[in-house]
């Protein structure tokens, strides 16, 4: 990957046409928003696993059918998807965050 000033590790990859692919250095992370997303009638989403094992991918898969289908409760923070949220930590590279999804990309 690539470091940056601050110590994030960007990863990159090339294709088949030798086009090369920088990654966040996050994982995107809406577990949080689920509700909303399913809200405005959207019934399916995509775990992005290129690049990933298929183990991370089914465990991946796992954390947000769960999340999805059972009701969760909130924990001492007030945070109703904090123990989930902590699953997906322990196998995204980097973090996660949602910022992309709540404030967009600058051009």
């Amino acid at each position: 990957g690539i470091r940056d000033a601050t110590g994030h590790i960007f990863p990159f990859m090339t294709d088949g046409e030798c086009r090369t692919r920088i990654g966040n250095a996050v994982e995107t992370c809406l577990v949080d928003h689920l509700p909303a997303i399913q809200q405005a009638g959207i019934s399916e989403v995509v775990i992005d696993a290129r690049g990933r094992t298929a183990a991370y991918a089914g465990a991946m898969t796992r954390i947000y059918r769960d999340a999805t289908c059972q009701d969760i409760s909130i924990n001492d923070r007030g945070d109703q998807h904090g123990h989930v949220k902590e699953r997906i930590k322990a196998l995204a590279m980097g973090g996660i965050t949602a910022g992309h999804f709540l404030r967009g990309l600058k051009e």
